[in-house]
Formats: C-alpha cells, structure tokens, sequence
C-alpha cells in the first residue's frame, strides 16, 4: 500500500507543477482578469501596458521618473506611463477609445486625437524636443517608426519600444539598423492574448539605466543564494 501512495505522488508530481504554473500565470501576473474583462491591468487593478509580461516586469523595476514618454498609440499604458514618468504624450486614431480614455488622464499627459493617418503620424514633429522614450505600439508602425528615427537623429533619445515585433520583421530591421542600439527581444505570454510575441526594446547604449529596486519576478522564490 505504502508503494502504491508513492507511485501515485510521483505520478503526481508533474501535474502539481504544471498546475502552479498556471496558478502564476492566472492570478500572480492577473492573466486571466484581463481576459475575463479585456481590460490591461495587473491581479491588483493598476493599468499596465499591452506588452508580454517580461517586458512589463522589465520596465517595471527601472526607475523612470524623469522620463518624458512619446506614445503612437494609446491606452492603459497612458496610464501606466502617466504614473511612471515624469511627462507623456500620447496619440490615438480611434476616437470611441480616446473619448474613454481622456477622462482618465492628468495634467501630466497631452492627449492628441488623430484619425487622419498623415496627420497622426507627423504629430511627433509638433514637439522640438527630446523625449527619453518612444513606444510604438498602434497603426501604420512601420511609418511611425521612421518618423520616430528622424526625431531621435535631431533631437536624441534613450529608449524605443516597439510591441509585436515579431510581426515586424522589416520594421525591426528598420530600426536595428537605423539606431544600432542594444536590442532586447522579451518572448512570452502577456495580457488578454491566448498566444505569446514578442516586446522589443532598444536602449541607447549611452543611456545608465536607474533600478529603483532589486531584481524579482512574479512567481519566483524570495531568496538570497549561497555565497551572493
């Protein structure tokens, strides 16, 4: 009896953790709240970018509070970034979503409504300033992402952000080889999707990144190792 009770747990154990995988997934990083309301938010509310989770828990432990942000395409990453950085300016085409979205923001985000594709992608040149972060994330981002190469070639700038960039393949290119930054391509799961893809950022590498805290992540063990 007492070998079939350890068979048994042995032929459990797989199931277990696969289970707490999930049980991670789900509930620790909030999966499935946001595809039970379709809503970019965390398992505690807070809005949260469209992005896969690693990049999110990237960006979430760099300290950005001095950062001005440039957004094609907006959202609960306005408020992410309207919470996180010290300015935003964000542009959105679809006008039931910005009209959602506008009653949501503060005197720290210049909210631009846009549906002409032309318009919406030269809005980038009504600022004659750097912006420390450029997020594309919307329609037309391959024209975007020229527009945001010319900005940075007059004005300087420390980080890109370009989500689903897996399905840009010469857009990612574009700016690889425009920029030559440092590339960092974050695989996996993130919000609502039942699939994963890929948030690429490119950080200037004369950029010093500031972590406001020690390196964590959702789901992992609270340890110190031996000899750190």
């Amino acid at each position: 009896m007492k070998n079939m009770i350890k068979k048994i747990k042995k032929m459990l154990i797989p199931y277990v953790k696969q289970m707490r995988n999930f049980y991670i997934l789900a509930l620790e990083y909030g999966q499935f709240k946001t595809i039970k309301f379709w809503k970019s938010i965390d398992k505690y509310g807070n809005s949260i970018p469209w992005f896969t989770y690693p990049a999110i828990e990237y960006l979430n432990h760099i300290d950005l509070s001095e950062c001005s942000i440039f957004e094609y395409g907006s959202g609960y990453s306005t408020l992410y970034w309207m919470n996180k950085a010290k300015w935003v300016v964000s542009v959105e085409h679809n006008e039931e979503w910005y009209n959602e979205i506008k009653h949501k923001v503060t005197n720290k985000v210049i909210y631009i409504f846009e549906k002409v594709p032309e318009r919406y992608m030269n809005s980038i040149e009504r600022f004659n300033k750097k912006f420390d972060i450029y997020v594309i994330d919307s329609r037309w981002r391959g024209k975007c992402a020229k527009k945001v190469v010319e900005h940075i070639n007059h004005y300087g700038g420390s980080m890109v952000i370009f989500d689903n960039s897996d399905w840009y393949p010469n857009t990612i290119n574009f700016l690889r080889n425009e920029l030559k930054w440092i590339e960092i391509d974050f695989a996996g799961f993130g919000l609502i999707n039942n699939y994963t893809w890929v948030t690429t950022i490119f950080i200037n590498p004369e950029y010093r990144l500031k972590y406001y805290k020690n390196l964590s992540s959702v789901g992992g063990l609270i340890q110190l190792a031996e000899g750190d």
